[in-house]
């Protein structure tokens, strides 16, 4: 995988421990948190953060890190950015394939029928809609990566 998917993260100053990449290695970090350093530095001090997690947001991070420091969080911010971005677009391929395929099918089919008869013109129609959806969807994921992007580079 090429993108940080969990840290061990310091509450108090934001100091990331540990950047995890591996989904193996989330478990480990959890322990790790919760028998090593629960246990020296007490617990909440440091706390291993997963970024699919639902709660797992800006707020959350930004509540979540203690410091007086207000740029404190912002290595993690950047870290749940990257995150994100990695997801749409991973979700941009899969959707561009589904499109792609959907065209292909909605050709294959109206192949099987005579151009201007019921059954062209019904298949046409239906399978159109459901292309622009397809379609409409792309543009949303594009624009959710141009705003992630644009977060990022703006950091």
């Amino acid at each position: 995988m090429d993108v940080v998917i969990a840290v061990i993260v310091n509450t108090r100053t934001g100091i990331i421990l540990t950047e995890i990449d591996s989904p193996k290695e989330r478990l480990d970090a959890r322990l790790y948190v919760r028998n090593v350093l629960d246990k020296e530095h007490g617990e909440g001090v440091y706390r291993a953060l997963e970024f699919h997690q639902s709660f797992c947001n800006r707020d959350f991070i930004k509540k979540l890190i203690k410091s007086e420091n207000p740029k404190a969080c912002d290595p993690l911010l950047e870290l749940y950015i990257k995150y994100n971005l990695f997801k749409k677009q991973k979700e941009l391929s899969l959707a561009e394939t589904a499109y792609n395929e959907a065209v292909s099918a909605k050709e294959d089919c109206l192949s099987n029928f005579a151009q201007g008869s019921y059954q062209f013109d019904f298949v046409d129609e239906q399978l159109t809609l459901g292309i622009e959806q397809l379609g409409q969807s792309l543009e949303s994921i594009k624009g959710s990566i141009f705003i992630l992007e644009k977060e990022l580079k703006d950091r």
